[in-house]
Order: structure tokens, then C-alpha cells, then sequence
């Protein structure tokens, strides 16, 4: 499940991407057709993105106008850590102050992350979905069979 939300979150950035792009390239030409004299010149018109700042050398191949910007980079001020995003920054940080913002409606247990309270909540299911071969015995999470097994059979 945390897979489909992490692929969500990389489809809507690189929509956001191609959305803010088409944005700016038809803002450029709309003030070159407005008026053709006046147009900025920015390095954001794509004509001077595709040309490379420097001239190539021969160890580096001619730039294509294609490479990504890089991404802005989010800094923790506690410990230096670097992410990409603000909010893995915000769950980071929760490492540091010990917030756990994320409380089970069964037990007192919290949590810093949501994925990890929805991996506890399924310890309260009724379906235990994974059965152990050698004692029938059934549990919620596949980790919790895997311990069992080799705390009690004695297999890697």
C-alpha cells in the first residue's frame, strides 16, 4: 500500500512538473507574440534552456536541453539530513522533537509515520491471513510469521 501512495505522490509531482513547464512556455510565447522586441530574456525562455551555458568539452557530451533542474533540497536543521521534499522533511523531524501524531483507536500506542500506525492497526484484525505450515498456527503479518517460525520451528 505505501508503494501505491509513493507512485501517487511521483505521478501528481511529475504532472505538477509538466503543468508548471507548459505554464511558462506559453507565457513566453504569448509576450514574444504580444510584442517581439520587448520579449524577457530570462534564461527560463526555452530557446536559451536547450543551449548550454558553457561550450562542451571533449569528456562530456553537448547538452541536449533535456536534463532535469536540480530539485530544491530541504535541510534539517538538527542533524543535517537532506530531503526532497517538505513533508518527508516534517516526518523527519518528528525524530527529533519525538511528536507521534498518529494514535491507534485500540491501544495508548502512537506513532511518528501513518504507514507504520497502519501497519500496527492490522496486529487488532481478526483476519490472520498467514498460516504457519509446520503448527497451523495463523497470524496478521507475514513479519509476524516469519519470527515465529524462527523463534519456535528454528528455521532461517
Amino acid at each position: 500500500m505505501d508503494n501505491f501512495w509513493a507512485l501517487n505522490a511521483f505521478l501528481f509531482s511529475a504532472w505538477i512538473g509538466h503543468h508548471y513547464r507548459s505554464q511558462q512556455l506559453m507565457a513566453a510565447n504569448l509576450a514574444q507574440v504580444a510584442s517581439p522586441s520587448e520579449a524577457p530574456s530570462t534564461s527560463s525562455t526555452p530557446q536559451e534552456e536547450q543551449t548550454p551555458s558553457t561550450p562542451s568539452s571533449p569528456e562530456s557530451p553537448p547538452s541536449s536541453g533535456n536534463e532535469k533542474k536540480p530539485r530544491k533540497r530541504f535541510e534539517c536543521p538538527e542533524c543535517g539530513a537532506s530531503v526532497s521534499r517538505k513533508f518527508l522533511l516534517t516526518g523527519h523531524m518528528r525524530i527529533h522533537t519525538g511528536e507521534k501524531p498518529f494514535a491507534c483507536r485500540l491501544c495508548p500506542k502512537r506513532f511518528a509515520d501513518a504507514s507504520n500506525l497502519r501497519v500496527h492497526e492490522k496486529t487488532h484484525s481478526p483476519e490472520k491471513t498467514f498460516q504457519c505450515a509446520d503448527c497451523d498456527k495463523r497470524f496478521a503479518l507475514s513479519l509476524y510469521l516469519k519470527k515465529h517460525v524462527k523463534r519456535r520451528h528454528h528455521k532461517p
